[in-house]
Formats: structure tokens, C-alpha cells, sequence
């Protein structure tokens, strides 16, 4: 009998990204702000970048569980204009459809 294998950070921060790419339209505009690895709990926590209602741009939450495979929305908080160009400058483009 085979144990169940764990998936490496690698492996793991990949399916993240294929996860969070099923999330946004193709043409939405997201940046990810920040990513910390969470060895523990062998889980990412992703920062993003984008348009929320009203055309307010926000910080969204997320966490990819990569034993079970699934990926929560933990919540978001919209941002002021100067926050904004601070995440802006600081995070990089991520396009849905790269990780198709």
C-alpha cells in the first residue's frame, strides 16, 4: 500500500496559480501583492490586486490548500488611492489565461 504524497512548495505554488487563474476573467486586471508559503499547513497565502465593486480596487485574500486541494477566499478590504499605487508598483501582473 502507497501513502498518501504530499505535493512540494513548488508543486503546490503551481496549482495555486492554476486555481487562482479559474477565479479572474481574461481580460481582469490583477496583480499579486504578496505570497508566504505556510510549511505547516502545506498552504500558500496569496495577496491580490484588483477591481471590486463600485469600481473600488481592493485587497483579496486567498489561501490554496494544497493537501486537500482547494483554494478558500478569505476575505478583502478595499484600498485607498495611495495603498493602490504602492501594490501596484510593488506587485506583478498575473494574467488568467498564462496559466491555462
Amino acid at each position: 500500500m502507497t501513502g498518501f504524497e504530499l505535493p512540494t512548495r513548488e508543486m503546490a505554488h503551481s496549482e495555486a496559480h492554476r486555481r487562482l487563474a479559474t477565479i479572474f476573467q481574461h481580460d481582469e486586471l490583477v496583480w499579486i501583492i504578496d505570497e508566504v508559503f505556510n510549511a505547516h499547513d502545506i498552504a500558500w497565502n496569496i495577496d491580490i490586486l484588483r477591481q471590486g465593486d463600485a469600481a473600488t480596487w481592493v485587497q483579496a485574500r486567498y489561501r490554496y490548500d494544497a493537501q486537500a486541494d482547494v483554494i478558500h477566499y478569505r476575505g478583502e478590504r478595499a484600498l485607498s488611492s495611495t495603498e493602490f499605487r504602492t501594490a501596484r508598483q510593488q506587485g506583478r501582473a498575473f494574467t488568467a489565461h498564462a496559466q491555462d
